[in-house]
């Protein structure tokens, strides 16, 4: 191939990120469903929202980025699958706080301890973390990678 061509058949830094993104996700899903967690991509979003503490309709909405509609739609598939449950809000008797159930910190367990064996088949992992958080803070977004929050594309 002529020089100053080869970049036609190696795919660039953003092919690759995407396609890793792609292959976790897959990886992910694999998995959960293996161990008896029928997920799809949405539900992992909202089992790491949930994780620390229940959170309202709207306040997960806020947090994932998605409109209230979109929101529901995935918990109400979630509540269907036992992965998370609505309970009464003890200070507000009209609204409800959406919550994990055992099922889904199992699952969301699960989904990390894929993930950690995902990091351990990379080559270089803590340079990789390193470069990919570099980029995610040169944009702007460092904050939702120190609160360790992941936002949805959908």
């Amino acid at each position: 191939m002529p020089d100053g061509q080869d970049h036609l058949t190696t795919p660039d830094l953003a092919i690759l990120i995407v396609g890793a993104a792609h292959a976790l996700g897959i990886r992910l899903r694999r998995e959960l469903n293996a161990a008896g967690f029928p997920v799809r991509q949405a539900h992992g979003f909202v089992l790491r929202a949930l994780n620390e503490r229940p959170l309202s309709l709207t306040a997960l909405a806020e947090l994932l980025g998605v409109t209230k509609q979109a929101a529901d739609q995935v918990v109400d598939e979630m509540v269907e699958l036992g992965l998370v449950d609505r309970r009464p809000d003890p200070h507000d008797g009209r609204a409800k706080l959406l919550a994990l159930t055992r099922r889904g910190r199992a699952a969301r367990a699960c989904a990390l301890e894929v993930s950690a064996e995902l990091e351990r088949e990379i080559p270089a992992a803590d340079a990789v973390r390193a470069g990919l958080l570099a980029i995610i803070e040169a944009e702007g977004f460092g904050d939702d990678a120190a609160h360790r929050r992941a936002r949805p594309v959908w």
